[in-house]
Parts: structure tokens; sequence; C-alpha cells
């Protein structure tokens, strides 16, 4: 039934006019604007994606290599998950600082519900051992929730559904120039918000469900793009839906350094994942994990809130200092 839904609404959605204005390359913006918006609404209203991406390394002072993570993604409208799971331990190398354990988080479940948002991240705390997979010697659990509008987390769902082709419209006012090439794809500039006020330049595909294939955004008066997103190969979905196969974000940080985060798409469904919307959920609680020392941040509440649970099941209220 889900699956058929999501196909009714995909096909109306591309249905609707991309219309010509004067010459056979000149598109109508406001029909366009509308069918992208439509289409991002199918996406989002049922999405289940599988892929990797290459997690940067981090200062080598802290002695963290690049390493692979796995994720599976799912969205339900304002509801959403995502896990992310290193897919093997990087072999460290030995600190300059004379420490001899380093520690990085090794799976992080992010939630968007109703009543919360939240990240359950799972720490290591890892000793090189001697040019072979690093020995674990210690984990635990951290547990962050904020209200569900919150900003804190969703930036890990904007850098693959930007990767994806999918959401330029979600904080977009307009779209203000549109053109056909010769090839087909669709120049447009879609006038957004997302980042502070600014634009996404655009290429479109029309060939793989108006699927963005690269896009700058730039600040108001910037000339500098602050996120640069490609992608490329099509894969289909069974619902008529298209992701790509591969594709990279690149971020300039403040200090003017280029970030690029490679990512493979594995698997596509127009459906929702419920029961990764589940597990997501129950991660969010502190007592689902007896086996691990959990700390859990709270900051719906005012004052905030913070409690701690030790191996066993004994938990803890933090007095506020």
């Amino acid at each position: 039934m889900k699956k058929m839904k999501h196909l009714i609404l995909l096909v109306v959605a591309l249905m609707m006019s991309s219309a010509f204005v004067g010459n056979a390359h000149c598109l109508d913006p406001d029909a366009l604007f509308e069918k992208l918006k439509a289409l991002d609404a199918v996406y989002a209203s049922g999405l289940s994606v599988t892929g990797t991406n290459i997690r940067a390394a981090r200062s080598m002072e802290e002695g963290i290599p690049e390493f692979k993570m796995r994720w599976r993604l799912t969205l339900a409208g304002k509801r959403k998950a995502l896990v992310l799971e290193a897919s093997e331990i990087p072999v460290l190398p030995v600190r300059s600082d004379g420490n001899e354990r380093t520690a990085f988080w090794i799976k992080n479940t992010i939630f968007f519900g109703t009543d919360l948002s939240g990240s359950s991240r799972v720490s290591g705390v890892f000793k090189p051992n001697a040019g072979k997979q690093p020995i674990l010697t210690n984990r635990d659990r951290i547990i962050t929730l904020w209200p569900p509008d919150s900003p804190a987390w969703s930036r890990y769902f904007v850098q693959i559904m930007r990767t994806l082709g999918r959401g330029f419209t979600d904080w977009a006012v307009a779209v203000s120039e549109a053109h056909e090439g010769d090839d087909g794809l669709i120049a447009a500039t879609i006038e957004s918000h997302e980042w502070g006020q600014g634009r996404w330049d655009v290429i479109i595909d029309q060939e793989a469900a108006y699927m963005v294939r690269e896009a700058k955004f730039f600040r108001s008066g910037e000339t500098e793009p602050l996120f640069v997103v490609s992608n490329s190969g099509s894969v289909q979905t069974d619902e008529g839906g298209f992701v790509p196969a591969e594709g990279r974000w690149s971020d300039r940080t403040s200090h003017g350094i280029v970030a690029e985060i490679p990512y493979t798409f594995d698997s596509a469904r127009l459906t929702t994942d419920d029961e990764l919307l589940e597990t997501a959920a129950r991660r969010m609680k502190i007592g689902e994990f007896d086996d691990l020392h959990v700390l859990l941040n709270d900051y719906r509440l005012k004052p905030q809130a913070a409690f701690e649970k030790f191996p066993g099941g004994e938990v803890r209220e933090i007095p506020n200092q």
C-alpha cells in the first residue's frame, strides 16, 4: 500500500509542467519550483537508503586517520532516523603526545520524532597495536536530547539528502532562473536561506526524476561557494524514483579549509523503514543499554537535566553545576 501511494505521488509530481517561456531553452521558474517541491515532498514522506561514506581524518595529534562508515537512513515526514557505524576500525599510529589511548565514536544513531530529536553515540577507547587493528579498551554511550525542531543533528541528514540530489527546496523561496541546455540538463538558481540568505546554483537531470546532479551554495554577497555537491550514476527504485550511485559533499570552513566527504549509495526504496525508526527511538532512552556506561543530557528541560547509568542498571541524576 505504501509503495503504491509513493508511486502515485511520484507520477503526479513528474507530470507537473515545467513550461518553456520565450525560446526553447528558457523555462518557467515558477513551474520548475513547484515540480521540485512536489518531488522533494515525495522523497521526504517515505525514503530508505543505505550507503557508505569516508569519515575525514581528525587532527593527527589525536591520531585518528580517515575510515569508512556504513549508514542507513529512513524518512517519514517529520520522523526520520539515521544510523552510522564504523565498518572497520582504522590502524592507529602511535601518538606523539605520549598518550597510549585514543577515543572516538564508532556508532551514532540520530532520530527526529514528534517529541524530541537526539543522538545516541557509542564511543570506543582504543590502544594502538603495532600496525594491526587497535585494541578496544573501553566503550560508553552518550545520549543527547533536544526539542523535535532543533537543528542540532539535521546536518547529517542534509549532507546525505543533498548528495542524493534531493531536498533543495526545503528552505527555498523561489527558483529565479532556469534554462535547459542542448544536453537536456537544466541549469537553475534556487533562492534559499538554508545556510543563511543565499542561493543554490544547480544542474538538474530531467531523465533521473529531476535529480540535482551538481550544486553550489553561495551566501549573499560571497563569490566562493560554502558547499559544493555532485553525484553520478543512476539507480532506479522499484517505485520509479532515482538515486545516484555515488556522490561527494564538500564544505568550506571558517578558516577556508575545504573538507570533502565521498558517498556511495547501495540501495534505495521510496518507502519508510519502520523497524529502523523504532530502533532509533529506543536508543534515545537511557534504560535500553544494560552493558554500557551511559550519560544522558536532556536539553528539552529547563534547566538542562543530566543522568548517568552504570553497567547493571543503576541510574543517578547528575546535579547541575
